[in-house]
């Protein structure tokens, strides 16, 4: 993942560096209009990433209360994440139909 090509994008926009959470990976991209949202975060020297669905708002202090900091934030199959998911990425609805059996 690279900076340019998210910084370039006006899909993402650049949030405040997360050096709480993602001490490793500090520079964060998040979809705008979330959530739910996608986040990227990314190492300053770029060789490193990680891309993370974010099912409940970041915002503070709602994060402290509606279950971002919680493992379900980004499970799909948690509380009404999956209708939440279906409504905000039209066409995406039936991954789990084309998806193979694990």
């Amino acid at each position: 993942m690279r900076f340019d090509i998210l910084s370039g994008s006006r899909e993402f926009f650049h949030d405040k560096d997360n050096t709480v959470y993602y001490k490793r990976l500090p520079i964060c991209y998040r979809l705008k209009n979330g959530p739910p949202s996608i986040q990227s975060s990314i190492t300053r020297d770029e060789r490193t990433s990680d891309i993370d669905a974010d099912h409940r708002s970041s915002t503070f202090p709602k994060a402290l209360f509606d279950g971002h900091l919680t493992a379900g934030n980004s499970d799909v199959r948690t509380g009404d994440n999956l209708a939440t998911h279906d409504n905000r990425w039209a066409g995406l609805n039936r991954w789990r139909q084309v998806l193979p059996s694990c």
